[in-house]
């Protein structure tokens, strides 16, 4: 729990928070307020939030996981840099 934020998936290394999105997340004017609110207060943190829809996650399962992977190496470089 990162305030009153419950993250999906945190990556305390890489600073990184993921977040599976139902449809209320992306078609109600709450969960975009909602959201937006998450990733504003998470940002204060120096955390990066990806978003991914259940059914983006159904349909593209790889895409997925090498847009997290590229993240992490990204911030993991960075980190060293």
């Amino acid at each position: 729990m990162i305030e009153r934020f419950i993250a999906d998936f945190y990556c305390h290394a890489a600073r990184l928070v993921v977040e599976i999105e139902g449809s209320q997340h992306y078609y109600t004017e709450q969960g975009l307020t909602c959201d937006a609110e998450c990733s504003a207060i998470l940002s204060h943190y120096h955390l990066k939030v990806l978003r991914f829809s259940n059914c983006e996650i159904d349909s593209h399962f790889k895409n997925v996981c090498r847009q997290i992977h590229t993240e992490v190496q990204t911030r993991l470089e960075g980190e060293l840099l």
